[in-house]
């Protein structure tokens, strides 16, 4: 399992739409794509125009391939294009076994 964190800056005055346009792909697009486990969203108290979008995938490749290279990538766009402030930043992360 991989960790996808987007961050992600929206235009000032939008943070409520984006919010909800993260809330409505949460329920209608992202539970579509092949591999998607979860998802959770934050917001930044230093920064309140930016957000931290966090995806739970099975592989990198459900992301990078499975979700980018179809039409749920699409419509996940077309709900968010017009809010952003500039391009997200987008890293994968490995789970740490501290244990």
């Amino acid at each position: 399992m991989v960790e996808e964190i987007a961050f992600i800056e929206v235009q000032e005055g939008k943070q409520d739409a984006f919010e909800e346009a993260v809330r409505i792909a949460s329920k209608d697009i992202f539970p579509r794509s092949q591999g998607f486990v979860s998802l959770s969203l934050g917001r930044g108290i230093e920064r309140p125009n930016t957000f931290a979008l966090k995806i739970k995938w099975e592989s990198v490749e459900d992301h990078t391939i499975g979700f980018v290279q179809s039409e749920l990538f699409g419509a996940w766009s077309v709900l968010v294009t017009d809010l952003l402030g500039e391009a997200p930043i987008v890293e994968h992360w490995l789970p740490v076994d501290l244990v």
